[in-house]
């Protein structure tokens, strides 16, 4: 196989923040396919996948992850499984693909350089699970003249995955066919209910079945659970979809509506709407969400 070189460079990520606020990170991205075919199928001794007696992956011990980061050689051979997001642009060749990713996507730390002996559809922001074995270290230098280290992974297993599967997977889940508030045609239905560690999430149905326009305050939804009221928020990363605020007559939306963390129990959600005729006063959309 034959690999243009490239040196190593410099790129600047975007992490979503609120509107008002754009925060620039500077990181090191290496010419990640050339220099990790280089090493791997170069001069250094091949490393290859660790198995027991019976044919099963020899895993890097839960309590000493975080030790790969500082230690990657001590566990060369050994299994890991990782999620996390893509931050440069995958190289592929001949089959091959490399690329880097954070597995703290979050706070944007712990990246590896991947390489994976197969064909995937993945670009710089992509979401991704794998499961691969510890090859050794990749060296470079940052945009400081710093040296920077970063373990290479040859992953056996590769796939797409989502925001929602890797940083704020569901814990708890609840589906709901009876939540469903119609008035004079304006139509608004909670399908599910998702709590996850730091966030939970709500999906809504609107539908507009009159000839007048139907408005959704979105920005101004809240949940009460208990004695406590929690306003709608923005999850910028997760890129959810989005309940529209307007719809014309005959449309439907749907969308979820994203809170900080609630507590796994029964809380009430309480949607404002208005029509554009405005001898219709619409009451609001109260839904009580139990539990099951």
């Amino acid at each position: 196989m034959k690999f243009n070189k490239k040196s190593i460079h410099d790129n600047i990520q975007k992490k979503k923040l609120p509107k008002w606020m754009v925060v620039i990170i500077i990181l090191t991205i290496i010419a990640v396919l050339a220099i990790v075919c280089l090493i791997i199928f170069g001069k250094e001794k091949d490393v290859n996948g660790e198995y027991d007696s019976n044919g099963n992956p020899v895993y890097v011990e839960n309590s000493k992850i975080s030790d790969i980061f500082t230690n990657t050689d001590s566990y060369k051979g050994q299994f890991v499984d990782f999620s996390g997001r893509v931050f440069t642009d995958p190289e592929s060749s001949d089959g091959t693909l490399a690329f880097q990713m954070w597995t703290d996507p979050v706070n944007l730390e712990k990246d590896i350089v991947v390489y994976y002996n197969g064909n995937l559809d993945l670009k710089t922001d992509d979401y991704v699970k794998l499961t691969g074995y510890i090859y050794g270290t990749l060296e470079g230098e940052n945009a400081f003249g710093a040296s920077v280290t970063a373990p290479i992974i040859v992953a056996t297993k590769l796939e797409k995955s989502s925001y929602m599967d890797v940083v704020e997977p569901t814990l708890k889940s609840i589906e709901y066919t009876d939540k469903v508030i119609n008035q004079q045609g304006y139509q608004i239905e909670v399908t599910k209910v998702e709590f996850a560690e730091n966030e939970t999430r709500v999906y809504v149905t609107a539908t507009n079945n009159t000839n007048e326009e139907f408005s959704i305050y979105t920005y101004s939804v809240t949940a009460i659970q208990g004695n406590k009221q929690y306003e709608v928020t923005s999850n910028y990363d997760a890129d959810y979809s989005e309940l529209q605020s307007d719809l014309q007559p005959s449309v439907t939306s749907s969308g979820i509506l994203v809170f900080d963390s609630l507590e796994q129990s029964d809380f009430r959600l309480v949607i404002e709407g208005s029509s554009s005729n405005w001898d219709i006063d619409l009451e609001n959309y109260a839904f009580d969400l139990e539990l099951k």
